[in-house]
């Protein structure tokens, strides 16, 4: 039969199999799941099917209607006002929000995307739901306790799934608004524009000057943006005055141009958080996250007055039932969830109430308002951020990932490498006593591994002394292998550059000795022959703490592994790696000079801290990802043994999960005969064959095949829920471990160094354990020990030491999440409820969309 786009069908209309399909289509979710159990086939037979085109809009906003849609295939964008909220890819079920709404409002709007055909089904639940107002008898609203009932789960369920959807794009817009803020700022000093500032933000300010440049801000100087002005200017040039006879008259204005750019940034930095919300240049307005434990607070409220409403029922007065709500929320992860169906059968049997059903579907009904209206307002944020991103895309400040964190371009820096090393076979016939040398070992010695002043004193040709040059500068550039505020010969004279060959290797008792970073691209980390991760070009690692690892049968294994000769690459490839000595750190010398304590030697010490957190978020990432892998295999795991030993022995179920399993089960319409034991293996069976009666009594034209598979896929589905319903109940669940909350270790660590140094600790020092952004500020700390040198070295050379051993702690924990993922991977659970449910849903679709044919005009 031709089927025509955008137009709804009868399901019946597809032949006799299709309502079959249709219903195991609406089993596979819990709310259409329940609407089954309660309408029985009748709902099927309403059940409706069409393709829709790109474009064509499903659900409109603002419109009336009760219908769910199940979008079989394909995928559709959500509206709200206009804008896109979220996009959504079948199969998944729509429109659930109508049924619970009072005068059943659409709250949004659902359009098939872009390049997309969608297969929907329509339940026209329109037909089935009755209102309050109805006189019918209270034992028919059962069916609207449980539509309602079912509805709030689903919503509730969604709604945790996306919140973090909604706190990502929260935290870059903080993240735009601070940068855009920090760039009108400076915009506004540089012009030097009125500021709306009160004498606080002037204070921090001023503070930040000093920082800056060592100015105290005289008493008798007027605060406003010219004075400001005159004053970085004349330190500019102060401070530039050295370059002008190094740099080409176009570098010395560039590097002028960003100490200065970088000066006001960094007071607008300082101040910005200091500001109140009328002085700053553009601010998004009031924008509430959503929050979970708010969500709770209206649910208790509510359970809480419709408890008042009604007398304590005798078996309550008897002190035989009693109904406590918070009971009836989850644990862990979940405890802000309700348990709604449990909630509403102790409900029932601790009060008296004159119309139970319908009392408990007007409840039903208003905890899924509230989980509407959550989601409605958690919509409505998401749509004022998105505003607000696309707002500022049009402003003339440069903002957007590519400003925000410039792409690295591998490529260039891969050249660069290979253009630097090119004089390397120059450098070894030049050198007076060359030591043979150790060949598959990347090692540092003073007389074998050159700095940059090395490889262009000993070429002969200007051309290729300006590559050279040019190529270090490249690479530190792009790399940020430079010290900000700090000359570029600084560095020059610091680093050391290694030619390696394929296959060379990195070992700890090097990197105990000396900083390194792989310059060209391919290096990893590896234990052993395994490899653990690829470490970016610029990525910093070594250290003292990197001898510890050489007592530590498994640490010692770490080392970095140039990747062998590919067979079509040309024989002289190389790969470059840069050490920065020990030796040439100020504060492993013998003596410090106390007037560089808060100049040159703290803004060493700070790019050194940046490198080693930045390498830290990346590692925390890194882990996190294989640790939440972890996680939910070890959960699909447990799962997977209880699901076994339930279906296969006879264990009974007693207790308070012996009476929600008997609930369950007489809600799938089990009769139970009063007092049975509830035992695992023959529940499980009598669980199959009913779905077998139900298969066969309701689809008599199916086949043995058919009904089996149907009946063993509806089968795992509810066999799961009873594992996990049970499982809910048991107090000697397995818990997971946690992971190791890295910066509040750190935070920990360096509070007993300030202890052993009897150095008291400044708020401004440091905020790592609860931070968003971590941040040590090394120039606070250098301020107080100006004047104890002694002190400083200790702390530089303790505090590097700490933040190298939790850069192996992690990269070792790291590696033990991921060999745990690794061997539990071929141990994955068939039993994932998403997974399963997915499946069920894909199959169902892949055998109605045969059904329907290819008949479509």
């Amino acid at each position: 039969m031709n089927w025509q786009y955008n137009q709804y069908y009868p399901l019946a209309q597809a032949g006799p199999n299709a309502r079959a399909l249709g219903e195991a289509l609406l089993q596979a979710y819990p709310l259409t799941r329940s609407c089954l159990l309660v309408l029985g086939p009748k709902l099927v037979e309403t059940v409706q099917f069409g393709y829709f085109q790109a474009g064509h809009e499903i659900i409109k906003e603002g419109e009336k209607g009760k219908d769910l849609y199940l979008l079989c295939e394909g995928g559709v964008d959500v509206l709200v006002g206009g804008k896109i909220v979220v996009n959504m890819k079948g199969p998944t079920l729509l429109g659930d929000k109508g049924i619970v709404e009072t005068d059943s409002t659409r709250a949004a709007t659902i359009k098939v995307a872009k390049a997309q055909v969608c297969l929907f089904l329509k339940i026209p639940m329109d037909l089935f739901i009755k209102d309050f107002k109805s006189q019918a008898a209270d034992g028919l609203f059962a069916q609207e306790t449980a539509i309602f009932a079912a509805m709030f789960l689903t919503i509730q369920d969604r709604l945790f799934t996306y919140m973090n959807h909604q706190k990502t794009m929260w935290e870059e817009v903080n993240s735009t608004l601070n940068l855009l803020n920090t760039k009108l700022i400076a915009k506004s000093l540089e012009n030097q524009k009125p500021l709306n500032w009160d004498p606080n933000a002037w204070g921090h300010a001023k503070r930040q000057v000093f920082k800056l440049i060592g100015f105290k801000w005289p008493d008798n100087l007027e605060a406003n943006p010219a004075n400001l002005y005159q004053l970085l200017a004349k330190f500019l040039s102060t401070k530039t005055a050295p370059l002008k006879t190094r740099l080409s008259p176009a570098e010395f204005t560039a590097a002028r141009q960003r100490l200065w750019q970088g000066w006001l940034e960094e007071i607008a930095r300082g101040v910005l958080k200091h500001l109140p919300k009328k002085a700053l240049p553009i601010d998004i307005g009031e924008i509430e996250l959503f929050n979970p434990k708010l969500f709770r607070v209206k649910l208790l409220t509510l359970v809480r007055t419709f408890e008042k409403k009604f007398p304590p029922s005798e078996a309550a007065q008897k002190g035989l039932v009693s109904l406590k709500a918070e009971d009836h929320f989850g644990k862990g992860q979940k405890v802000n969830f309700l348990e709604l169906f449990p909630y509403l059968e102790a409900f029932d049997r601790a009060c008296k109430i004159p119309r139970p059903n319908w009392i408990k579907a007007m409840l039903a009904q208003k905890t899924a308002q509230i989980a509407a209206k959550s989601e409605n307002e958690f919509n409505g944020s998401l749509v004022r951020m998105q505003e607000f991103l696309e707002r500022v895309k049009g402003m003339t400040v440069n903002l957007g990932p590519a400003q925000v964190e410039k792409k690295l371009d591998t490529a260039q820096v891969n050249k660069a490498a290979k253009d630097l090393v090119r004089s390397y076979d120059a450098f070894f016939r030049n050198v007076e006593a060359p030591v043979g040398r150790r060949l598959g070992e990347i090692y540092f010695q003073p007389d074998e591994t050159p700095r940059l002043e090395d490889l262009i004193k000993i070429s002969g040709s200007k051309i290729i002394r300006q590559q050279i040059e040019t190529a270090f500068g490249s690479i530190t550039q792009a790399l940020k292998l430079v010290v900000p505020n700090l000359p570029v010969t600084v560095m020059e004279k610091m680093l050391r550059i290694f030619r390696a060959s394929p296959g060379d290797c990195l070992n700890p008792s090097e990197l105990a000795l000396n900083y390194w970073t792989p310059i060209s691209s391919g290096a990893s980390l590896v234990q052993g022959k395994r490899e653990l991760f690829f470490l970016k070009s610029g990525t910093l690692l070594g250290g003292s703490a990197w001898k510890n690892l050489l007592d530590n049968e498994k640490a010692k294994a770490l080392s970095i592994k140039v990747p062998p000769k590919g067979e079509n690459e040309p024989p002289d490839t190389y790969y470059c790696f840069f050490c920065l000595p020990k030796s040439v750190l100020p504060w492993n010398h013998e003596t410090l000079d106390p007037n560089q304590i808060a100049g040159q030697y703290t803004l060493i010490l700070q790019w050194l801290t940046e490198r080693m957190l930045g390498f830290l978020a990346e590692l925390a990432e890194e882990r996190d990802e294989h640790y939440e892998k972890w996680v939910k295999a070890e959960m699909i795991t447990d799962l997977e043994k209880r699901v076994q030993d339930f279906e296969n022995l006879p264990r009974e179920i007693d207790g308070e999960a012996g009476k929600a399993l008997g609930l369950y089960l007489t809600e799938l319409g089990l009769t139970l005969a009063p007092g049975e034991p509830l035992v695992s293996a023959q529940v499980s069976k009598s669980v199959y064959n009913h779905l077998v009666r139900e298969i066969k009594a309701n689809n008599p034209a199916l086949g043995v095949n058919e009904v089996g598979n149907q009946a063993y896929t509806k089968f795992r589905l509810h066999l799961t829920e009873m594992v996990e319903l049970i499982k809910s109940y048991d107090s000697n669940r397995p818990k997971v471990a946690d992971k190791t909350e890295v910066y509040q270790v750190l935070e920990d660590q360096i509070r007993r160094l300030f202890l052993r140094l009897k150095q008291p600790i400044q708020e401004s020092y440091f905020s790592l354990g609860l931070a968003a952004k971590p941040m040590i500020s090394i120039g606070s700390i250098a301020k107080d020990m100006e004047t104890k040198p002694d002190m400083f070295r200790r702390f530089a050379q303790d505090f590097l030491s700490l933040l190298e051993q939790v850069q192996i702690n992690l990269i070792l924990e790291t590696d033990d999440y991921h060999q745990k993922v690794s061997q539990i991977r071929s141990l994955r659970s068939q039993y994932d409820l998403e997974s399963l449910q997915a499946q069920a849903v894909n199959d169902g679709v892949r055998k109605l969309q045969t059904l329907l044919g290819p008949g479509l005009s």
